[in-house]
């Protein structure tokens, strides 16, 4: 029976290839919000070095992982930044275009993957070193260089990654007007995770910062609807 709305068409018909093209980009792009999203979490909450607050046992604790469990983070976190990668990388495109919103969406995202990236390593450098047989390094040398890699991937990354969102749904006219704003309402998110960092003293452990569950939630939703629904007449497809 056909069918007609917002989110997609279907008539029953067959689609025209250029129309399969589009509708089969989309859904990678989906899959990608959705790695993105589960990826970072599983990766970064199970597999991660886990922690709280300052003291020499607790950074002892977060020192003290398993060859599997940091392997394993490594390559989810790998993973989720290609998901990010592919998502941005269809959104700028089909939402702006080849203009000069478009290049600073996909610039910016690219940097903020790259931040993502740069960012784990440096926290997980201190475990990998001991890890590889290296000496015991002084608790707050260590504390320094894990919470320097926290900084990097939820301050800058989310700096990056806000500003790329907050343009894209700016721009982004051809989406449909709740993604926008989700969109938009995830860039601010994104950007005040650094000032959340600093303001309530944040201390490298298995869990996100708190705005940063907001940026997991919008991959998740956002790579849902493009890899569930068919291209709709709204995205300009």
């Amino acid at each position: 029976m056909p069918y007609g709305g917002t989110l997609g068409t279907w008539t029953g018909r067959p689609l025209p290839l250029e129309r399969r093209l589009v509708n089969r980009d989309r859904q990678r792009a989906g899959a990608g919000g959705v790695l993105f999203a589960v990826c970072l979490i599983v990766g970064f909450t199970l597999f991660g070095p886990k922690g709280g607050h300052y003291s020499a046992t607790e950074i002892s604790r977060f020192v003290a992982q398993s060859r599997t469990a940091l392997i394993v983070s490594v390559y989810l976190v790998v993973i989720s930044t290609i998901g990010l990668i592919v998502l941005m990388a269809h959104l700028s495109e089909t939402w702006l275009g080849a203009g000069r919103q478009g290049r600073v969406v996909w610039g910016t995202s690219l940097a903020a993957a790259g931040s993502f990236m740069i960012g784990w390593g440096l926290y997980l450098a201190v475990p990998t070193s001991v890890l590889a047989g290296g000496p015991a390094i002084d608790p707050a040398i260590s504390y320094a260089l894990i919470s320097g890699g926290m900084v990097v991937f939820f301050g800058i990354g989310g700096m990056l990654l806000g500003i790329s969102l907050i343009t894209l749904a700016k721009g982004g006219t051809a989406a449909p007007t709740w993604v926008r704003a989700f969109t938009g309402l995830t860039g601010l998110a994104a950007i005040s995770s650094w000032a959340f960092l600093v303001a309530t003293g944040w201390s490298p452990n298995q869990w996100l910062p708190a705005p940063f569950y907001v940026v997991v939630l919008w991959g998740l939703v956002v790579g849902a609807w493009l890899f569930l629904f068919p291209t709709s007449p709204k995205d300009g497809r």
